[in-house]
């Protein structure tokens, strides 16, 4: 099967294994492959947006002032390609430090306000845009922020492995995760052990336990880590 275009004469085949390379080795190479040509970005797009980070820190934010609204509107190219999502290091909700260094590398109040505005109005809305993601992982430290995370990527309806680290070292923590219906794959990373954890485990998979493959501890926290 040949590309469309009359000047390109690799078969189509070859040249997905080829971009499959390139995506897997030069993305901003990818990226510029899209202007070649209408029927090179329809190859090279999905392959493009598939994966998506997004991580709020003083030195993003200026990026994700724009990116999170965009995303929102769901007419993206991120709401269209978007299958795993990952998401790290959310702005806290108080000047708070973590283990030496500020949550966020917010040292600075008006900065940190800003940033956690535009997180608190576009931050899940972008989430629920992201409607064919089928893997997320999120990392998080802050309490202010990780129930609308983890609700938001609840709705998502094509969302089946979920990995989780969030550091709040609180056996009190609640953890929703009975509002995941779909999952095939659960795993907590540097979480510790505890009736809360389990309970949360167990309950995600009630609605019905053939979905659920597959609960995994990965990593535990020590007790220095935890103090």
């Amino acid at each position: 099967m040949m590309m469309p275009d009359s000047d390109l004469v690799i078969p189509l085949d070859v040249l997905c294994l080829i971009l499959s390379e390139i995506q897997a080795t030069d993305h901003s190479s990818l990226r510029k492959l899209r202007l070649v040509s209408r029927s090179m970005n329809s190859l090279a797009e999905p392959l493009v947006f598939e994966e998506l980070k997004i991580r709020i820190t003083r030195e993003t934010a200026p990026k994700i002032q724009h990116q999170l609204p965009a995303i929102a509107s769901g007419r993206s190219t991120h709401a269209r390609w978007t299958k795993r999502v990952s998401l790290d290091r959310m702005v806290p909700v108080e000047m708070t430090e973590f283990y030496g260094y500020t949550v966020g590398d917010f040292t600075n109040e008006a900065e940190r306000k800003a940033a956690l505005e535009y997180q608190t109005s576009y931050l899940a809305p972008a989430i629920r845009a992201l409607e064919n993601v089928e893997s997320a992982s999120y990392c998080g430290t802050e309490k202010g922020s990780y129930l609308d995370v983890l609700l938001s990527l609840a709705k998502l309806p094509k969302l089946r492995e979920l990995s989780l680290s969030l550091n709040l070292y609180d056996d009190d923590t609640p953890y929703p995760l009975d509002e995941f219906s779909e999952l095939r794959s659960l795993k907590f990373h540097f979480l510790p052990i505890s009736p809360t954890i389990l309970s949360a485990a167990v309950d995600s998979a009630d609605e019905d336990c053939s979905l659920l493959f597959s609960v995994a501890l990965v990593d535990r926290p020590t007790e220095e880590q935890r103090r």
